[in-house]
């Protein structure tokens, strides 16, 4: 073996860039045939697993089993009762595990892990620790055991998805004093008194003090959901988990991060995010309102005024409809890092922001936030990097005097989004209301050229716009971002083709004599390349309501140009237009086929 090998570091930067380029065979025969890259190898494979399935299938074979149904996906269950020395080969493995779950829901959608092979609650029972709180001593899978029959004891981030047979009984595997990030996903409708939430608050701040970054979410009722009064059981079940949370907050000592976009903290923990707490991301159920009134309070109560959220740099909150978009900007002002914020995410509950609502809070975030540069003394916002606006449905939870008042749809125009062109940074602007836009080429344009870093925009309600009144971008509006934000990944806005802006399709046999004889790579034509319109980045294209008049061959040919590497474009759903659905699948339809063209004509060249 070469001198340089005997080197664990170059060994190990060996293994780690298998497994990046997902070479994970030339892993596995490193791992057999040489003693000395067996543990940088065997790191490498196990450094990050999806679900328990590998370390199941290293029991013993009579230990476990697949349980078909009829109406299900398969399931491994248990067949027997396991003991220390069933789990011995799992520990071998289980050391070496850095990550668990998916880690990033593009790597493992939930289609994937919808048809892997699930596990159920008998494996979490099995090495359940004999000290959690919900502990069942009838339980012939739950005997007392000295040690836990498995743990991961180097686990630095977590990333909890429940997909079993059943509700994670427990979570004490995960729960390793390496822990930096833990994300969980909670079962749904979550009740207050749940033991394993109460076990999962009361063994936090022990049993993962070093951690970062929690994330909590569910589908729709978080720990405690709104305030309100309660009397007999539920208030004092819900005062434990008030308690038992405010605890847990101060026990975690190092968390930057804390995303839990469906769980109302009490007013102690909003005290405590807000005055001794270095955060620098929080996203939470609370409206913007109820926080402010938190820290009025904080104030009149005869304490000097601190500094609140001195370090924050990513916010998200609600706003209820009593105070709109503008309770934020009220917010923003107790936050000493306002000025330097960099993502913004506002849901605004209880039905559609009025014109007057969005115009003031556009204008008063730049207001806020907008300073002049030492430079050559523009007025700029340079931190800012993501600002979302979405329009969420909560009026179910709403009372009759709170209950918004109907307002006539408007339409939304540059000027309302003119002071956002201060923001040189910004990445993704996400305007998710149900109003019309009316934005043409010439606002399309300044609109990429204020922001050249542009990966995300979407404007109108699932991205298309609302109705067709207004002006719409054509085909040169979709150009210009192209030309100047060469980093755009996602667009939803509301176009109008007509006929004349679509250039003659090329016979597909002529394409690829003309793709051999020039080499081109990516997708993009000769037309695309001269104008400096392309956008290689972008795959996904959102047209909402939009329209086209001409043949849909020439349209999808004509956003092939645009955005060369574009697999998938999306029109209005059935509800809104039956017609249009189909039309728009149809120029999907045709996309994905040119994509396949290019790509074989390309192997061929090749």
């Amino acid at each position: 073996m070469h001198q340089c090998l005997e080197i664990y570091d170059i060994r190990e930067c060996i293994c780690q860039h298998l497994a990046y380029t997902n070479s994970l065979d030339a892993l596995t025969k490193l791992a057999r045939t040489c003693s000395a890259f067996l543990d940088p190898a065997l790191n490498a494979l196990w450094h990050t697993i999806p679900s328990l399935e590998p370390l199941v299938r290293c029991l013993p074979d009579d230990a476990w089993a697949v349980r078909q149904s009829l109406w299900r996906n398969p399931v491994l269950t248990l067949n027997r009762q396991t003991t220390h020395q069933d789990w011995e080969r799992c520990k071998f493995y289980a050391h070496r595990i850095r990550h668990y779950g998916a880690e990033d829901d593009d790597i493992i959608t939930l289609d994937q892990m919808k048809g892997a092979t699930q596990t159920d609650k008998t494996f979490y029972l099995a090495f359940k620790p004999p000290s959690d709180l919900d502990y069942d001593e009838n339980h012939p899978t739950t005997a007392p055991n000295p040690s836990p029959l498995l743990s991961l004891p180097n686990l630095q981030s977590c990333r909890l998805i429940p997909h079993t047979h059943d509700p994670i009984p427990h979570y004490s595997p995960f729960l390793a004093p390496t822990l930096r990030s833990l994300d969980l996903r909670l079962p749904s409708p979550l009740w207050v008194g749940d033991t394993t939430i109460i076990g999962l608050l009361r063994s936090l701040p022990v049993a993962c003090p070093l951690l970062q970054k929690l994330c909590l979410y569910g589908v729709k009722i978080g720990l405690v959901t709104f305030p309100g009064p309660c009397s007999g059981q539920g208030a004092h079940d819900e005062r434990e988990v008030d308690e038992l949370l405010v605890n847990a907050l101060r026990g975690l000592r190092h968390l930057e991060s804390i995303q839990c976009p469906y769980i109302w903290f009490p007013a102690e923990a909003v005290k405590h995010f807000a005055r001794h707490m270095k955060l620098r991301s929080l996203s939470m159920k609370n409206t913007a309102e109820n926080v402010i009134d938190v820290l009025k309070n904080d104030v009149q109560e005869g304490r000097r005024r601190d500094v609140y959220f001195e370090y924050l740099e990513d916010l998200g909150v609600d706003c209820s409809p009593r105070g709109g978009l503008l309770e934020v900007i009220e917010l923003l002002g107790y936050v000493a890092n306002a000025a330097r914020l960099r993502v913004l995410e506002v849901a605004r509950t209880g039905g559609i922001p009025t014109e007057t609502e969005i115009r003031g809070f556009i204008q008063s975030l730049a207001d806020l936030t907008v300073q002049t540069t030492t430079i050559n003394g523009a007025r700029v916002n340079s931190s800012l990097r993501s600002l979302q606006i979405h329009q969420g449905d909560e009026t179910g939870f709403l009372t009759p005097d709170e209950l918004p008042t109907p307002i006539p749809k408007y339409t939304t125009t540059l000027s309302t989004l003119s002071p956002l062109l201060d923001f040189i940074n910004l990445a993704e602007l996400s305007i998710m209301v149900e109003t019309r836009f009316s934005l043409d080429d010439d606002d399309a344009r300044q609109m990429a050229r204020a922001w050249p870093k542009l990966k995300q925009l979407e404007l109108g309600y699932c991205g298309g716009g609302w109705g067709r009144e207004g002006k719409t971008f054509t085909l040169e509006g979709l150009r210009a971002f192209a030309r100047y934000c060469p980093g755009l990944e996602e667009l939803g806005v509301s176009v109008t083709i007509t006929s004349s802006q679509l250039a003659p399709t090329i016979p597909d046999v002529e394409r690829d004599v003309d793709l051999r004889r020039t080499g081109a790579v990516g997708g993009s034509s000769s037309r695309g390349d001269e104008t400096g319109a392309c956008c290689h980045k972008l795959r996904y294209l959102d047209l909402g309501d939009s329209v086209y008049f001409g043949e849909p061959e020439r349209v999808a040919q004509c956003l092939l140009d645009i955005f060369p590497s574009l697999s998938r474009v999306y029109g209005p759903s059935m509800a809104m237009s039956p017609e249009w659905e189909k039309k728009w699948m149809r120029v999907s339809k045709l996309v994905h086929e040119m994509q396949a063209l290019l790509e074989y004509s390309r192997t061929v060249v090749i």
